[in-house]
């Protein structure tokens, strides 16, 4: 992995750039976000690593439920809605993908970037079997083998459309939280209509990435007791010891102690973290952002407020 200031070189015909790209979600990610993000420094950092695990697991069919609890502004959007559905596409182009972000704007300007990063020289090289096929708009492209990324909103068309992989970034308005006919109107989309929209209900693998901001939202919804989901848990701020595999090698993880930021792996207090985000939060705010823990709950919310590692989770 580059440094920040380092120079990618523009020529794609190294055989071990262009395999590292093919195989390595993490090293994939960087070459991504350079695409579309010419002007803007890429600053590695150890959270795209634990969710470029969590994504092999899902391409491998290992997880078909996963939750992602993130704060905002930390590439939750371009990690997974732009990046991993070019990624998915890239390693088999047949793969059915309908991408849901809370906006046209948002839905559209993602889709075309990740359509950027498909049409690039490098992702050419990475993935010669991908090609796109005759349909390609501002919202929907299918490929040559039958595959495609379709682009939609909350409530918005799913009808006749099979999925193979459903990504859901921000189903819900931060705004509308507080509101329990918003909270469920989101519950019961995703009940009647998007679970329905996989073409195997075994197989289909759906992804929730979110932030967490009441105790009774989508994340509470989808982890109640017996639903299959597994949840990964990214606070801005550790409140005790947590530990991101890496690999399926035990040893091979990333561990965060108490009171160190998401960013930061020397230890900063609250307001230093505040200045790092780059804008101070309001105090009602504070918990769902810092510890991921909705203000409205209590400390001993149902699921557990900072579960990284589900018990059904082997790692031999």
């Amino acid at each position: 992995m580059t440094k920040e200031n380092d120079v990618v070189s523009v020529e794609t015909d190294n055989p071990e750039l262009v395999a590292v790209t093919r195989l390595d979600f993490e090293a994939f990610f960087e070459r991504a976000f350079r695409e579309i993000n010419p002007n803007t420094p890429y600053t590695p950092n150890w959270h795209v690593s634990a969710l470029a695990y969590q994504f092999d697991r899902c391409r491998r069919g290992e997880v078909t439920r996963l939750a992602i609890v993130i704060p905002p502004r930390q590439l939750k959007s371009t990690i997974l809605t732009v990046a991993l559905s070019a990624y998915l596409l890239g390693h088999n182009p047949s793969t059915k993908i309908i991408c849901s972000s809370y906006g046209t704007h948002l839905a559209v300007d993602f889709h075309n970037k990740t359509r950027r990063i498909v049409g690039s020289r490098w992702f050419q090289e990475a993935f010669p079997h991908f090609k796109i096929g005759s349909s390609d708009t501002q919202t929907y492209f299918d490929t040559t083998e039958g595959g495609f990324r379709f682009a939609t909103t909350p409530g918005g068309t799913m009808t006749g459309i099979g999925a193979d992989f459903i990504i859901l970034d921000d189903p819900q308005k931060a705004s509308d939280m507080h509101y329990e006919s918003s909270r469920n109107e989101g519950k019961l989309l995703l009940d009647d209509t998007v679970y329905s929209r996989f073409n195997n209900q075994k197989t289909g693998v759906l992804i929730i990435v979110m932030q967490r901001l009441h105790d009774d939202d989508l994340i509470a919804h989808v982890m109640r007791p017996g639903g299959g989901w597994e949840l990964i848990k990214i606070p801005m701020m550790a409140e005790e010891d947590l530990y991101y595999p890496l690999s399926k090698t035990v040893q091979h993880c990333f561990t965060r102690a108490p009171s160190y930021s998401l960013h930061c792996l020397i230890r900063k207090n609250l307001t230093d973290c505040e200045i790092v985000w780059g804008r101070r939060i309001s105090t009602r705010s504070t918990s769902s952002h810092r510890f991921h823990r909705p203000a409205t709950s209590s400390t001993g919310n149902g699921f557990g407020q900072l579960l990284i590692l589900p018990r059904s989770l082997k790692l031999s």
